[in-house]
């Protein structure tokens, strides 16, 4: 079975260096139903960014959901 990702982009709580913004890569291996972060994750000052980036992984990787 091939394994599943889902790209979240989340706004953190207390910014990071000026930070507000993570995308956070989520990988599941059997088949969507469970889904584990591995801490592959890259950090945006904008919201914009961060969904420009995430948009691009999604169409790279593809994904089954996008929701938490």
């Amino acid at each position: 079975m091939q394994p599943v990702y889902r790209h979240l982009v989340k706004q953190l709580h207390f910014p990071v260096d000026g930070y507000m913004y993570i995308v956070q890569t989520e990988t599941s291996i059997d088949g969507g139903n469970t889904f584990w972060f591995g801490g592959n994750c890259k950090y945006f000052r904008t919201e914009e960014e961060a969904n420009a980036f995430a948009e691009e992984r999604r169409k790279d990787y593809g994904t089954v959901n996008e929701s938490d």
